[in-house]
C-alpha cells in the first residue's frame, strides 16, 4: 500500500485549538502540553557556554530529539552523541525538524551555504517550523542580511556594530507590556511575581548590535539600560513568518540564569520556546497527516476560506498534481474540493471554499490514491 505524509495547512488563524490556561495563567503552559516527540536542530560554530547549556538542557528532556551541527570554522564538524556531520541534504530530511536554532553562524566557507539558507526559509514559510536566531560575538549572523533568510529576523541589525554591544555594568531583560503575559516569558504564576523574577535573573554584559524592531514583530523584552533613537534596544522579540514563527534572542547569557537555582528558569524558558514554536505543527495530527491553520480568522457567511495542504513526500517518489477534499455543510449536503499544486512550493497545494450559510462545516482532505486523510471542523458565523 502506498503511504504518503501530508501536512495539511488550512490557512485560517485559530483552526488548531490553543491549549487552555487556568485563571492564573500558568507559567508553564507548553511544558505540560503533550505534543509527542519534538525534533530540534541546533546549528552553531564554536561551543560557547550558551550553546553548551542549551544543548544539555534539551538533551535531558525525554520528549525532545536533539540533533547538533557544530561547524568549527577551522576544524571538522563536531562529533559525538547527537551530533550530525553535515547540514540535511534535502528538504525531506530538513522537514522533520520542528524547531531550528541558529547560533553564531553565517554564510561562508565551512559554514552555511545560500542553498541551505533557502531551505531554512522555506521550512519556516511552508512547513510551520520555528526558527530561533541566537547571535554571538563573532557577528556571523550579519551575513544573512545579504540573503533572503535575513528578512525573517525580527530586528534590524546595526551593521556598524559587527561585534555587538558591551556594558561595564550588568544589564537585565526588561519585560515589555507584551512580554509580561507572553507564554515564552512566564517564569512565575502571576504577572507581579513574573516581573520580579525577571528582574532578579542574573543579567548580561554583551548584547547583539540591534538598531530597531522590524514591522510585524513583537518585543518581549528590551535592554534594561541601552537606548538609541528608536528607544530601548530589543533583546527578545518574536515575529510570525509565513506559516511559522521566528524568535530573536539578542544576548548569549541565558545560561547564567542557572546560578543558584540550576535549571529552574533556564530549562523552563527554553522548554517553553520549543513547545510554543512547535505546537501548531503538532496539535492536530493523525499518522502522517498534520492539521494547522486557515484564513480568515473568524469566517462569516459569504467569506471565501483559503486553504493550503502540504505533501511532504511519498515512498514511491511520485508527484501528484491535485489533492481532494470532501466538505459536509450545515445542511448535510456534501461537495468536493480540489487542491492544486502550487508552482515552486514545497509540496504545497491550495484550495478555496465559499461558505454560504452559518454553522459547522466538516472538512476531510485526502490524497486521491491513499487512504490517509485529515478531518477538521470549521465554524462559520
Amino acid at each position: 500500500m502506498k503511504q504518503f505524509f501530508l501536512i495539511i495547512a488550512v490557512i485560517f488563524m485559530g483552526c488548531a485549538s490553543t491549549p487552555k490556561t487556568s485563571a492564573t495563567k500558568s507559567a508553564v503552559p507548553f511544558i505540560a502540553l503533550d505534543l509527542g516527540e519534538l525534533n530540534v536542530l541546533i546549528v552553531e560554530s564554536y561551543p560557547r557556554w550558551e550553546y553548551r547549556f542549551l544543548r544539555n538542557a534539551l538533551m535531558r528532556d525525554p520528549s525532545v530529539n536533539v540533533s547538533v551541527l557544530l561547524l568549527h570554522p577551522e576544524l571538522a564538524p563536531g562529533a559525538g552523541r547527537n551530533y550530525i556531520r553535515k547540514f540535511p541534504d534535502t528538504r525531506e530530511q530538513l522537514a522533520k525538524f520542528d524547531v531550528v536554532f541558529l547560533g553564531d553562524v553565517g554564510i561562508g566557507e565551512n559554514e552555511l551555504t545560500g542553498e541551505q539558507c533557502d531551505r531554512l526559509r522555506d521550512l519556516v514559510d511552508q512547513q510551520r517550523s520555528g526558527l530561533v536566531f541566537m547571535p554571538g560575538q563573532r557577528g556571523r549572523q550579519l551575513t544573512f542580511l545579504n540573503h533572503p533568510l535575513g528578512e525573517l529576523i525580527p530586528v534590524a541589525y546595526d551593521r556598524t556594530k559587527h561585534a555587538g554591544n558591551w556594558t561595564r555594568s550588568e544589564a537585565n531583560f526588561k519585560l515589555t507590556s507584551t512580554g509580561k503575559w507572553h507564554f515564552l516569558t512566564m517564569l512565575a504564576q502571576d504577572k507581579s511575581r513574573n516581573e520580579k523574577t525577571w528582574k532578579k535573573l542574573p543579567g548580561f554584559f554583551w548584547s547583539a548590535g540591534v538598531e530597531r524592531t522590524r514591522p510585524g514583530s513583537k518585543v518581549l523584552a528590551t535592554h534594561s539600560s541601552m537606548r538609541n533613537a528608536s528607544g530601548y534596544v530589543p533583546v527578545l522579540a518574536t515575529r510570525p513568518w509565513g506559516s511559522g514563527h521566528v524568535l530573536f534572542v539578542g544576548t548569549d547569557a541565558t545560561w547564567r540564569w542557572r546560578r543558584g537555582v540550576e535549571d529552574l528558569y533556564h530549562y523552563r524558558f527554553w522548554a517553553q520556546v520549543i513547545r510554543w514554536m512547535a505546537h501548531k505543527r503538532k496539535l492536530a495530527q493523525s499518522g502522517g497527516v498534520r492539521l494547522t491553520t486557515y484564513t480568515p480568522e473568524h469566517p462569516r457567511v459569504g467569506d471565501e476560506i483559503i486553504m493550503h495542504a502540504h505533501l511532504l513526500y511519498s515512498l514511491d517518489n511520485t508527484i501528484v498534481q491535485t489533492l481532494r477534499a470532501n466538505v459536509k455543510g450545515p445542511d448535510g449536503k456534501t461537495r468536493d474540493l480540489k487542491f492544486t499544486l502550487v508552482q515552486n512550493g514545497w509540496g504545497q497545494y491550495s484550495g478555496k471554499m465559499l461558505v454560504t450559510e452559518g454553522g459547522t462545516y466538516e472538512v476531510s482532505i485526502y490524497h486521491p490514491k491513499s487512504k490517509q486523510a485529515v478531518k477538521t471542523k470549521i465554524l462559520v458565523k
